[in-house]
């Protein structure tokens, strides 16, 4: 890692030998519950391309085990597209008097280490129902992206004041000026470190801000991250970062385990090192996802790269 100073700024950054100091330790006699558990809830009744982009980037970090909750019409096509993962599927039904969110949902929070949600969920009654429920989540890292971000930039302006410090948001340029609603996306752009500055009056937790040049923010921490290029600008490759953080966070027993000791006394609900050791390896995430791109573009051109080929590049990454 280096400073690099920018815009009358110093940002952390990584760098390519910084993948292997810090990816997590797989020596010695471990299982697949050695290396985390992962829930994602992701994917609609019209949309399931993103849960599987989601899981599969998991797993390929690194995940030991992925678990995706989605509506019961993609029940065929993912469990095609991607037989190693575990499965919850809802109805619309299941949702009358909250059953699915008190028995299955609840169940699968409780048995993940880290849970994801947002990806291709649409902003439909249902998909609110599980945003807020999760909200109330304290004791495990929670990614919201995509859709999840909407639908709390449609509540009222306490929506990202209540979130404690285990909440990571995603968010691209558009889905941040719903956040902040004061800024344009010029706005955005120009001084993105002013608007996560703005922002952080109103959240604790790790934000990561998708662009060319993707910031990861955390109070006065700032990393930029530097790798990546064109090939990324597609359709799924939000839904892979995502996938991709929280594989990589859920392999690391002293973050879980930092989570788990919320306190209402910690003025970040957390002590401060795990939330810092957090923001680091997010960081990483975002590299790596960036490095994937470099590494395509060495045999092929920056217009082809799919989303699904940033899983298949991940095994040349780490």
């Amino acid at each position: 890692m280096r400073i690099v100073h920018e815009n009358e700024f110093d940002f952390r950054t990584l760098e390519d030998e910084d993948i292997k100091l810090l990816l997590p330790n797989r020596r010695g006699r471990k299982n697949k519950g050695s290396f985390g558990k992962v829930l994602i809830i992701a994917g609609s009744s019209e949309i399931f391309g993103a849960a599987f982009l989601s899981a599969i980037c998991a797993y390929r970090i690194g995940a030991g085990l992925v678990k995706i909750c989605t509506d019961r019409a993609n029940e065929n096509a993912i469990k095609t597209l991607i037989p190693e993962a575990l499965f919850s599927f809802y109805l619309d039904e299941d949702f009358k008097d909250d059953a699915f969110l008190k028995d299955s949902l609840s169940k699968s929070i409780e048995w993940a280490d880290v849970v994801l949600c947002g990806p291709g969920i649409g902003i439909s009654d249902n998909s609110r129902k599980m945003v807020e429920f999760l909200t109330c989540i304290r004791n495990k890292p929670i990614i919201l992206d995509a859709d999840a971000l909407n639908i709390l930039s449609k509540n009222d302006g306490n929506a990202f004041k209540n979130l404690t410090s285990n909440f990571i948001l995603t968010p691209h340029l558009m889905e941040m000026k719903r956040m902040v609603k004061n800024f344009s996306i010029d706005e955005i752009k120009d001084d993105m470190v002013y608007v996560l500055k703005t922002f952080n009056k109103d959240f604790s937790g790790i934000t990561v801000l998708k662009d060319a040049r993707t910031i990861v923010n955390f109070g006065e921490i700032f990393y930029l991250n530097q790798s990546g290029n064109s090939a990324l600008s597609k359709g799924g490759s939000g839904d892979c970062l995502a996938g991709i953080i929280a594989g990589l966070i859920a392999q690391y027993p002293d973050i879980l385990s930092g989570f788990k000791s919320y306190s209402e006394k910690n003025p970040n609900g957390f002590d401060i090192e795990i939330i810092q050791k957090t923001i680091e390896i997010v960081s990483l995430a975002v590299f790596i996802h960036g490095k994937t791109a470099d590494n395509y573009v060495k045999k092929n051109s920056e217009f082809s790269m799919l989303a699904r080929d940033i899983g298949e590049e991940l095994k040349h990454i780490i």
